[in-house]
């Protein structure tokens, strides 16, 4: 029984060790030559929200149709000094794109298996659209790093059942917000923000 257990514990320390390693040549694969071209447009109209106080930042990235979570790390970095080269811009986006291969190849691990999480972590590691999406000071790697985090959680056989709904929430909610920006309501609610926050700044200084 002692070595059952024992050895269940070696070959889960030698899949993170695995996973660890794969998530390491990931993150390098992304930070390679990460600055060889410089922000393009889209990249530029979100490091331009980076100055801006917290409310702009969001009124901002939904008049982009974004949710705002990506500009505001940005935005956060900015504040430490961090963004003002292409290479810190993109950062935070080759850094979560790393940690999607990660979660991706732990989620999985359960459902196939040790060396099906490890394969599934080197196929998405080493995915030239993927390795594109992470070069990109864009929310798409952050994204990619959120669900399968979230569906990672559902392991524990408490929250298996929960799978589908935590997998459907942040689907719906970043849909709502991309495609109902245009909506009436959106936009009356975007209004009615920008005036308190005209009357009542929130800025960080």
């Amino acid at each position: 029984m002692y070595a059952s257990a024992d050895g269940n514990s070696t070959r889960r320390h030698l899949f993170l060790a695995a996973l660890f390693f794969v998530t390491l040549a990931a993150l390098s694969a992304r930070l390679y030559r990460l600055d060889a071209e410089s922000l393009w447009m889209d990249e530029l109209v979100t490091a331009e929200t980076y100055p801006l106080s917290l409310p702009q930042i969001i009124l901002k990235a939904a008049d982009e149709g974004q949710p705002p979570l990506d500009n505001l790390i940005g935005a956060f970095l900015s504040r430490l000094g961090l963004a003002g080269s292409d290479w810190w811009v993109r950062f935070p986006a080759a850094v979560f794109g790393s940690a999607s291969v990660f979660l991706f190849g732990w989620w999985v691990s359960p459902i196939g298996g040790a060396f099906a999480g490890i394969g599934a972590a080197v196929l998405l590691a080493v995915c030239p659209l993927h390795i594109y999406m992470s070069q990109e000071a864009r929310p798409y790697a952050l994204l990619f790093s959120v669900h399968p985090g979230i569906l990672g959680t559902t392991n524990c056989p408490r929250l298996r059942r929960l799978r589908p709904i935590l997998a459907f929430i942040p689907s719906v909610g970043c849909s709502s917000w991309n495609c109902g920006r245009g909506n009436r309501r959106q936009r009356g609610c975007l209004a009615g923000w920008r005036g308190c926050t005209s009357r009542f700044p929130m800025g960080v200084p």
